[in-house]
């Protein structure tokens, strides 16, 4: 299992819960039965799937830049999971690239897995004391770029200061490491 580093001072109750209890055993449990139901029902598709995942991640790692890899997915469609977002949890990537559709945490779990290969990432979650957003931070030639289903950030001089991009000061985040 992978460390967790928490890097803020205070950080609501609920986040801190389901990142650290439920939400890692939740996503297990929901995302494997959905990659279930799509290779039993439709094999070929999740098959075509991996084939384009693994272009895309030869693309990127012989050049293609952010923005060319962001203008593929330009069709995409941000849908909230069930219960408007109550039952959160993050799609495996062949399965979003599938759907089309999905919200910021699909999206950044989509961007990581095209994307680790070739630079230095992090699945990052912010929080202000009503909100919470996922979005994914890559260390690109010494600066920090926030990457989310809302928008493509560049020139950020630490992960901190990208990671207040959304809520500002009163940003509460952590990563994967």
């Amino acid at each position: 299992m992978k460390s967790v580093l928490f890097i803020f001072k205070k950080v609501p109750f609920t986040a801190f819960i389901f990142y650290k209890g439920l939400l890692p055993i939740w996503n297990y449990i929901v995302s494997g039965i959905e990659y279930l139901y799509y290779v039993i029902t439709d094999k070929e598709t999740v098959k075509a799937s991996n084939l384009i995942i693994n272009d895309l991640k030869t693309q990127v790692n012989k050049g293609l830049s952010i923005h060319e890899l962001l203008s593929f997915f330009g069709d995409f469609e941000w849908k909230s999971d069930p219960l408007h977002g109550f039952l959160d949890y993050k799609t495996k990537a062949k399965i979003t690239l599938i759907k089309k559709t999905g919200d910021c945490d699909d999206f950044m779990g989509l961007f990581y897995t095209l994307l680790k290969n070739k630079y230095d990432v992090k699945q990052c979650y912010v929080y202000s004391e009503k909100d919470g957003h996922a979005m994914l931070i890559a260390k690109i030639n010494d600066k920090y770029d926030i990457i989310s289903n809302l928008n493509y950030v560049t020139g950020f001089d630490t992960i901190e200061e990208a990671s207040k991009f959304f809520y500002g000061q009163q940003t509460y985040f952590h990563y994967k490491v």
